[in-house]
């Protein structure tokens, strides 16, 4: 049965769009230009360069299961960008990076970071958390949070998997891009490193915020998601936990990808569940809005000129090949229009969605 090659969007700029397509190669990157719809450059057989990358012998073969995810299999994706990179990480510790400008496949590398929970790219580096290689097969292995030079894949610093303490097994990692920081969710703290040497800067222990989901930086707001579904708001110069709690349940749902945008000084967080807008002064909770689909989900939300545009992810009961299509004012959640269109394959899955599985088949 052939792979599925509904394109995932990583990345939207103003020069360029980056798209993911899985295919029996491991993949395609491609990256496409906004205005005319051409093709800048792509990148196939993604699946042979990490085959070939260089470095430790290893990694996950069998099935493990990650914090978020559950059971993921070695060869599921995660891939995270930055500006100047998109990174392209197998659950088993393999990386290939690929230039943004040029297509150019940068480095591949096998890393020390063997079954792989969460991946983010930012300020130069390249930070990976999971477990270290198990000693056996009843064995976890050691947690570890190791930071790769971006531009050249070489290793800058490892904290536990036998170098330096850790406070225990990490389920995901966020960079705030110009922080020159990544903060890092742990079973029950939540610690903030300096990059790239990964220097612990400040820890937050709270019970409030035990089995967090994620992090996200709106201006110079750190955001955490609790597993009750709300956000607490955290100073991320001190890790202070702040008193605002924003009740977002039902509208940034659990499992589904969150992206984080300063729309015109509207600060906004979007999931296919729906978002919420935040205070850019007082970090309050000003709006949050969910929208109910006639059935199914939603594909990830875009924004622009103050719109938040939202698309459901099946087609309207008895019509197939019809969609609905929701358009929202962006500055207080109102729905402004919601129309039909029609389309000869479902929407693909859009924003910040970081995890892509090779094997699925359509």
């Amino acid at each position: 049965m052939p792979f599925s090659t509904k394109p995932a969007l990583l990345r939207y700029d103003a020069d360029r769009v980056l798209l993911y397509e899985t295919n029996d190669q491991g993949g395609i990157v491609r990256a496409i230009d906004p205005a005319s719809g051409e093709e800048l450059w792509r990148v196939d057989r993604i699946g042979e360069a990490l085959v070939t990358a260089r470095g430790p012998v290893g990694g996950a073969q069998e099935p493990f299961n990650a914090p978020l995810d559950g059971r993921v299999d070695p060869g599921d994706l995660l891939i995270a960008t930055d500006e100047t990179s998109v990174a392209i990480v197998t659950r088993s510790g393999r990386v290939v990076s690929i230039d943004l400008t040029s297509g150019r496949v940068a480095w591949s590398q096998r890393t020390a970071c063997q079954r792989v929970h969460d991946a983010a790219a930012g300020d130069g580096v390249l930070v990976l958390v999971g477990t270290s290689t198990p000693p056996n097969a009843d064995s976890a292995g050691e947690p570890i949070v190791l930071t790769l030079e971006l531009a050249n894949g070489e290793e800058i610093s490892r904290l536990g998997g036998g170098k330096g303490a850790i406070g225990g097994e990490a389920s995901w990692v966020h960079i705030a891009p110009g922080s020159g920081r990544a903060v890092v969710g742990f079973a029950r703290d939540i610690v903030a490193l300096s990059l790239p040497e990964a220097v612990p800067v400040w820890t937050l222990t709270d019970i409030a915020i035990e089995e967090t989901r994620g992090a996200w930086t709106v201006a110079d707001r750190l955001f955490v998601q609790t597993s009750m579904r709300e956000l607490v708001h955290i100073d991320p110069q001190t890790g202070t936990l702040l008193d605002n709690r924003l009740e977002t349940a039902g509208c940034l749902e659990i499992g589904e990808p969150i992206d984080a945008i300063d729309e015109r000084g509207h600060l906004l967080l979007l999931s296919p569940a729906g978002f919420a807008r935040i205070d850019p002064v007082s970090g309050s909770l000003v709006t949050a809005d969910a929208i109910s689909p006639l059935t199914g989900g939603m594909v990830q939300p875009a924004v622009a000129d103050n719109r938040i545009v939202m698309v459901e992810r099946d087609a309207i009961p008895g019509a197939p090949g019809i969609y609905r299509l929701h358009l929202l004012d962006a500055t207080n959640g109102r729905a402004l229009l919601t129309q039909t269109l029609a389309a000869r394959r479902p929407p693909a899955q859009g924003g910040s969605a970081r995890r892509h599985d090779p094997a699925d088949r359509g």
